[in-house]
């Protein structure tokens, strides 16, 4: 098998989502390989931006759909929504 397709197989990704009136970020969708890219597909066709930290992924990989993250993770994932905002607020400043 060539790397590329290996590397393809092997990929993971995951998606969080956070709402105010719950206690943290929790994890909606995981997948690997195929699943992996329908995951990130999506999320470039709704402007979702993609943060790729394999470290990360693994670790929150490991979660069941719909647990919350770990309170070890807080830090991290907070500078990563708040980049994420940011990034949001200078492209609709270039908008308008």
């Amino acid at each position: 098998m060539d790397r590329k397709k290996n590397k393809i197989i092997n990929k993971k990704a995951i998606a969080l989502n956070y709402k105010k009136d719950e206690i943290a970020p929790k994890l909606v969708s995981k997948g690997k390989g195929k699943d992996a890219k329908k995951i990130i597909d999506m999320a470039n066709e709704n402007s979702i931006p993609v943060i790729t930290d394999s470290n990360l992924t693994d670790t929150i990989y490991q979660l069941e759909i719909n647990d919350y993250i770990p309170q070890e993770l807080y830090e991290i994932i907070a500078a990563i929504y708040s980049y994420v905002m940011k990034k949001r607020e200078i492209k609709n400043e270039e908008e308008n």
